[in-house]
């Protein structure tokens, strides 16, 4: 008998434990979601990959349409299925998300068909998807847009249209009746519109950075909403496009990450701004480097503690499963560990130095081998004695083979951007 209650026991305990285990599912890798606070959870939407035919040797773009979860209060994800009587948008990245009464909404975008001028809205209670496009006076279809809430207003602006070109054309639509206006365009002859990190401060709508037809600038565009006019100052720090942004009031943001000018090195370095004094300041220089464009949340955590704590949660960075937490407090970065479900110091806190990132052999003719024993290499520059830029790339592993056989001989910079931080290494080419 009492072989038989603990076998019953045990098969029951073992039937909640795969009830728990096919409750939990981690996203799988992707760039260019979006991840945004609806309520009290975080929801993952869209974003793309890359895959390879069993017949082809070239990768393509693989859109996404998956919904995940985060509760952050018990660190777990969670794969969200859509109710049954409702079609889900197509998959699609680069496209533009926010959270209002309740529901999360994404703007536009890029799917398998081409660019996209929708709007849904999704219900996380009720796992249902609605399709509230205007009817009339809609923006034109475009990636890479910045899109912010503004009392019941949802402000559209900028992005690039199929040709890469940067649009500078604005629009408010009313929430309650799906309506839309066109409103000013953005200031200057060519606004960095493409991949700006947008927040909404002050009752303004701000524009942090971006690309133009021409580069990334260091611009700061910003909307009233109340005068209806458009404004623009150029700030010291801020030069990137595709960076993170998360507002953690009506007067402070913080942006972080993005690319360089020639989009192929992540930027590492975490700012705040606040509004009502209009000064930025550098928080950190070695944030995890990467493109967290529309996928940062900003969180203050007062649980169990005396002083609240700043936390920031931000995913992927490029085409990977990367999920990290920034204490500004304690001013530690976390990765989450999707083995015991929570967030570990980990390689986050190690010091990058000579010990970590190793390069053989060197000084040498041909090849250089580059091993990383902590962290990804994400990606990395090559520079000559005068900071002269010979050769970029991204490559996302633990390990680079550097060919150096073309190079004159003489002492070259090797920029190593991970995880972890930015280190340079001194090359040798005999």
């Amino acid at each position: 008998m009492k072989t038989i209650i603990i076998t019953l026991l045990f098969t029951v305990l073992s039937v909640f434990t795969l009830k728990a285990q096919q409750s939990y599912k981690y996203p799988e890798a992707r760039r260019d979601a979006t991840f945004v606070k609806v309520g009290a959870v975080y929801i993952l939407f869209g974003g793309r990959t890359t895959s390879k035919g069993k017949n082809s040797k070239s990768a393509k773009a693989l859109f996404l349409d998956s919904t995940y979860m985060f509760d952050h209060s018990g660190n777990n994800w969670k794969k969200l299925k859509h109710s049954p009587s409702t079609t889900p948008p197509s998959g699609r990245s680069n496209h533009a998300a926010v959270s209002w009464n309740g529901k999360m909404y994404i703007i536009g975008g890029e799917t398998a068909n081409g660019l996209t001028n929708e709007i849904w809205e999704f219900n996380p209670v009720t796992k249902y998807w609605t399709n509230v496009t205007p009817s009339s006076n809609n923006f034109t279809p475009r990636k890479n847009l910045s899109a912010v809430i503004i009392g019941n207003k949802l402000y559209i602006a900028g992005g690039e249209d199929a040709s890469g070109n940067a649009l500078n054309d604005a629009y408010a639509v009313d929430m309650n009746n799906h309506t839309s206006t066109q409103i000013a365009n953005l200031p200057g002859s060519s606004p960095a519109s493409i991949g700006a990190a947008g927040a909404s401060l002050d009752s303004s709508f701000y524009m942090f950075g971006g690309y133009n037809d021409y580069g990334s600038t260091n611009s700061n565009i910003h909307y009233n909403a109340t005068t209806q006019a458009w404004d623009m100052s150029f700030n010291t720090d801020f030069h990137t496009g595709f960076a993170g942004i998360a507002n953690v009031s009506d007067i402070m943001a913080f942006i972080w990450g993005g690319m360089s000018t020639s989009k192929d090195v992540y930027e590492t370095a975490l700012y705040s701004y606040n509004v009502q004094t209009g000064q930025q300041k550098l928080i950190r220089n070695n944030m995890p480097a990467g493109k967290y464009f529309n996928c940062g949340i900003v969180e203050i955590d007062s649980l169990s503690k005396s002083t609240p704590d700043t936390l920031l949660y931000f995913w992927g960075g490029g085409d990977n499963q990367s999920f990290f937490k920034y204490s500004l407090v304690q001013d530690t970065i976390l990765r989450y560990d999707t083995i015991a479900h929570e967030f570990s110091t980990g390689i986050m806190n190690h010091k990058i130095n000579d010990n970590t990132i190793s390069a053989y052999p060197n000084p040498a003719h041909n090849q250089i081998t580059i091993c990383s024993k902590l962290t990804q290499i994400n990606t990395y520059t090559l520079l000559d004695i005068n900071s002269k830029i010979i050769r970029q790339n991204t490559v996302n592993n633990k390990t680079v083979k550097l060919d150096i056989s073309g190079l004159t001989k003489g002492v070259y910079i090797l920029r190593l951007y991970t995880d972890i931080g930015v280190m340079n290494k001194k090359i040798i080419k005999q």
